[in-house]
């Protein structure tokens, strides 16, 4: 007698515990990948996001400061870390208290005053730092921010022209 072994066809055979544990190192493998480049996108948006922000600030303090310098009635006093501005709104060549404007660091914010009223303009400011032509009679003003956000830091510089001298 003849004894004959039936074979089940490829189609039904399943898959044996090493090719899944194979797939399944393969399938981690390639998601470990996934994540690391997800992330290292995250992370990097995220410090592009504090340098976008940081030089948004830098822009805004600094054009808020040479635009007022460049309109001044009067520098009523100039030093390397403030400033004290006359801005005649009213034109009626009288000094008001409402008319008179500071700009100073306290802490990390770079303020503004003017008259009673003291608000901030710009956070996260490292040194504000102002620099003149002539100490005596000042013509020309030089602004420096230096901005540190989230590990991103960026130092700004802006020139004014006083109009009246």
């Amino acid at each position: 007698m003849r004894l004959t072994t039936r074979k089940t066809p490829l189609s039904r055979r399943g898959i044996t515990l090493v090719e899944l544990v194979i797939a399944m190192a393969i399938s981690l493998a390639l998601l470990l990948v996934l994540y690391a480049a997800y992330f290292a996108g995250v992370r990097s948006f995220n410090q592009e996001m504090n340098r976008f922000d940081i030089f948004w600030d830098a822009y805004r303090g600094l054009d808020d400061i040479t635009n007022r310098i460049r309109n001044c009635d009067n520098l009523i006093s100039a030093e390397a870390e403030n400033i004290h501005l006359w801005l005649d709104e009213n034109a009626d060549g009288s000094m008001e208290a409402s008319e008179l404007i500071s700009y100073f660091l306290s802490g990390n914010k770079l303020m503004r005053t003017r008259g009673e009223e003291s608000r901030p303009i710009v956070d996260n400011v490292e040194t504000f730092m102002l620099e003149y032509d002539s100490p005596s009679y000042p013509t020309l003003v030089t602004v420096t921010l230096t901005m540190n956000k989230g590990g991103s830091r960026a130092t700004l510089e802006g020139k004014a022209d006083i109009r009246n001298r």
